[in-house]
């Protein structure tokens, strides 16, 4: 869910944090990229298209295609991606994900019983899940790329900011807006996007000096909007929030100032554990790197390829179209790159002419 309504707020209250960029501007800069998000992306939008991609004994491969392609489309801008995973889920996100489950469970129930073509669309891809291991097979395949691969050890949300705030990577790509209670300087929205002419570049520091709070006020606000690892107060829209955090400088001294006298106003629920979920954004457990950590390398060219073929049953006709690609924008075989991005339409197009490989 990241920060509910945080996009919106930031528009309405603090507009100049956010600014229209174009690809060209990230050129020969290093960015994170929040990775499940865009393998998801990717996933469910072959699903949507009616285009799940499988294997020869019946194995799902879309994550493969999707991790590949979105990589060297990310090259291709002349950008120098870091590919982040999460690890363990914090215990704090527990109700969220058995939520999630539920939601997932009620929609592959409704698809059993569905006969309307477009509603059996929609429906399929709120089942989509991506296993432990199909990732587990994507890290091994940007590591073929030559591409660097960090593991968190919980959120990958907490481990890109904490890239930008040791000047690792100079901005976050992700759609998820806990990039920016997380730490991180800046956030890139749209920027993994297969038509990514415009990007929304937002800045933490301004968003700050907008506002005319520090960082954990700016959490603060973010906890009340609605986040992973608490529910909220029932009751307080965005303006009235941004009024609690002005007027009373955090949520502590709302609770003891403000709801005492206004008793049947807003209603404080068992479960607003947002004292925890401040510490998690503040706190939350990341690997520890430098410089040295963060390498990118020649890509196996030989070993990708015989995995692609033995392993994930892809035609070579298609396994070529990928190393020629490679080649042209991996940064460790060339040293002038062109723009050479790839659209998700025709990539569809040529793949299901193939028998999906």
């Amino acid at each position: 869910m990241g920060i509910k309504g945080l996009l919106k707020f930031l528009k309405t209250y603090a507009s100049d944090s956010i600014k229209t960029t174009t690809p060209t501007e990230y050129v020969g800069k290093t960015i994170a990229i929040d990775t499940s998000i865009i393998i998801y992306q990717y996933v469910i939008a072959l699903k949507g298209a009616g285009t799940e991609l499988i294997d020869i004994n019946g194995n799902i491969t879309s994550h493969i295609y999707g991790i590949i392609n979105k990589a060297i489309n990310i090259l291709s801008s002349g950008v120098k991606p870091i590919f982040v995973f999460d690890g363990v889920p914090p215990s704090l996100k527990q109700e969220l994900l058995n939520n999630r489950k539920k939601l997932r469970d009620n929609a592959k129930e409704k698809l059993s019983e569905e006969s309307d073509e477009d509603e059996k669309k929609r429906l399929s891809k709120r089942t989509v899940s991506i296993t432990h291991k199909q990732m587990d097979q994507c890290k091994e395949i940007l590591k073929l790329l030559g591409l660097p691969v960090v593991e968190a050890p919980e959120e990958a949300d907490a481990q890109c900011a904490y890239l930008v705030k040791n000047k690792l990577a100079y901005a976050v790509g992700s759609e998820d807006m806990d990039i920016l209670p997380f730490g991180s300087c800046r956030l890139l929205r749209n920027f993994t996007s297969y038509k990514n002419e415009e990007i929304n570049e937002i800045d933490l520091e301004q968003i700050l000096k907008s506002l005319d709070i520090n960082h954990e006020q700016f959490i603060d606000i973010c906890i009340l909007l609605g986040c992973d690892y608490s529910c909220t107060v029932t009751g307080l829209g965005p303006k009235s929030i941004l009024g609690v955090i002005k007027n009373h400088g955090s949520i502590d001294n709302f609770i003891i100032n403000d709801l005492k006298l206004k008793k049947n106003k807003y209603r404080i629920p068992d479960n607003f554990h947002y004292k925890p979920a401040r510490e998690y954004f503040q706190n939350a457990p990341v690997q520890q790197l430098t410089k040295t950590d963060i390498t990118w390398k020649k890509p196996n060219i030989k070993k990708l390829q015989q995995i692609l073929v033995d392993k994930y049953n892809f035609k070579s006709v298609n396994v070529s179209k990928i190393i020629s690609r490679l080649k042209k924008n991996h940064p460790c075989l060339q040293k002038k790159k062109e723009n050479n991005s790839y659209d998700l339409t025709k990539f569809i197009t040529e793949i299901s002419s193939s028998n999906n490989h």
